[in-house]
Order: C-alpha cells, then sequence, then structure tokens
C-alpha cells in the first residue's frame, strides 16, 4: 500500500539521484527541500531559496513540510 501512496505523491516532486542521496525538491517553488541517504536511509531537510533572496527569515509552510516528510519517509522505505 505504500507504494501506492509514494507513486500518488511524486507527482509532486523532482528527485535527483546522485552517487550517495537522493535530493528531494517540489515541483513548484517551495522553499522546503531534503535529502536521502542511500545506505543509510536517513533523511535531511532544509530550508531553500535564502540564498541573494535578501531576505533574513523565509516562512515554512507546515503543511508542505508535513508533504515533503511523508515522501521522503516512503521513498527511505521502499528497496
Amino acid at each position: 500500500m505504500n507504494s501506492l501512496e509514494l507513486i500518488k505523491l511524486a507527482k509532486k516532486f523532482n528527485v535527483t539521484d546522485n552517487e550517495e542521496e537522493y535530493m528531494v525538491e517540489f515541483n513548484e517553488f517551495v522553499s522546503l527541500g531534503a535529502t536521502i541517504d542511500k545506505k543509510t536511509k536517513e533523511i535531511a531537510y532544509y530550508v531553500t531559496g535564502a540564498y541573494d533572496s535578501g531576505i533574513d527569515w523565509l516562512n515554512i509552510d507546515m503543511d508542505k513540510l508535513k508533504e515533503l516528510k511523508k515522501f521522503c519517509e516512503l521513498m527511505a522505505e521502499e528497496k
């Protein structure tokens, strides 16, 4: 059942696969992203888009963070 949920959520994200980790970002601009370590499955979450933005603070959309967290956790569960 988790695979179906993962497929459903996948359309909202861009996933970049590099040698050591997956980088996950929303398709639309949302100032949140994550990485998933391929070996340990450890997930790290980041605020993005702040560099050269001219502001010191970025708002964290908690609903978007929950979506990102759910997607990343489902990805980390998959083999």
